[in-house]
């Protein structure tokens, strides 16, 4: 007899649906135990891929050469304890996290790299010009991570276009999309993880890093870097951890469960809503309910370095 009653496997898609992918597919480990090998398309979901290192080491001899690194950015990120706070505390159960996570951009993807390194450059004090140095990771959504998210920096009206606005003035945007010669000879396929990817219609430095295979990218995103080293990749399985933000129930093995959660859902914003919680606007699908900042960036050259994941 499973040590986990009925109840338990009734509630599990309700304790599912606000974790991530890492942590529902623990959840459904221990829960579960043998039962999802008995019921893989009912518990399993697409979501829910083995851990993305195991993915990797079994699909490598299958993917092509990733091209060769030019230039490496290093972030220095840290996540935040389940209060939101980052001060060291002596005997410290629930410790915020830090981490070096290392990027390295293809000489290929000229254009994408030159953009990603105008915002590369230290912080500077006077707050003058946008930095990856004061950013932050906010989202997993659609198996990637959204990073890149420089507060303040907005897209604004501009003599008839748009510009980017941060600290009070507005400058002219840059196109992300590499140059028309290059795009059909050398654009990259999104067939792996840890890959650094830019939506084309995006002029904002917001990229996403990706978790698993996302061939749906591949007209809309260009492939312009990729994470380096296992300390790099500890940091977005770190990340990956962070539970988030969800506004529905997916995949219930219970009759009626999505609309129950829907109800329950509808039920506590109203209320969080009504006691003045304003955190609760601020609510989007696939939010990472902890904080996960990048403090510092460094870039450093990597002339003909292999971009191997």
């Amino acid at each position: 007899m499973h040590p986990f009653s009925l109840l338990s496997l009734l509630q599990l898609p309700f304790m599912l649906s606000a974790y991530n992918v890492s942590v529902r597919r623990r959840l459904l480990q221990r829960v579960c135990g043998g039962v999802a090998a008995i019921f893989p398309t009912v518990l399993l979901p697409n979501a829910l891929e083995p851990s993305i290192a195991i993915a990797v080491a079994e699909d490598q001899q299958l993917l092509p050469p990733l091209p060769d690194i030019k230039t490496i950015v290093t972030f220095r990120v840290r996540i935040a304890r389940s209060d939101g706070t980052f001060a060291s505390r002596e005997n410290d159960d629930d410790p915020p996290f830090v981490g070096d996570l290392r990027l390295g951009l293809f000489e290929t993807t000229k254009v994408c790299a030159e953009n990603f390194l105008s915002y590369a450059r230290p912080f500077n004090m006077d707050g003058d010009a946008p930095s990856f140095a004061r950013s932050n990771i906010v989202a997993f959504k659609d198996e990637q991570l959204i990073a890149g998210v420089i507060p303040g920096l907005t897209v604004a009206k501009f003599g008839g276009g748009i510009g980017l606005e941060y600290g009070g003035s507005i400058k002219p945007v840059k196109s992300w999309v590499e140059e028309a010669r290059d795009r059909k000879a050398k654009r990259l396929r999104h067939d792996r993880p840890f890959l650094l990817s830019h939506n084309d219609d995006d002029v904002t430095p917001t990229f996403s890093i990706t978790t698993m295979r996302n061939p749906s990218l591949d007209f809309t995103n260009t492939v312009f870097g990729v994470v380096l080293d296992d300390k790099g990749k500890e940091v977005i399985q770190h990340i990956l951890s962070v539970p988030t933000y969800s506004a529905q129930a997916r995949g219930s093995v219970v009759p009626g469960g999505e609309a129950l959660f829907d109800k329950q859902n509808e039920f506590f914003l109203g209320l969080a809503k009504s006691l003045g919680d304003t955190r609760v606007g601020k609510a989007y699908e696939g939010k990472l309910l902890r904080r996960v900042e990048v403090v510092s960036s460094k870039v450093e050259s990597s002339e003909g370095a292999a971009g191997v994941v």
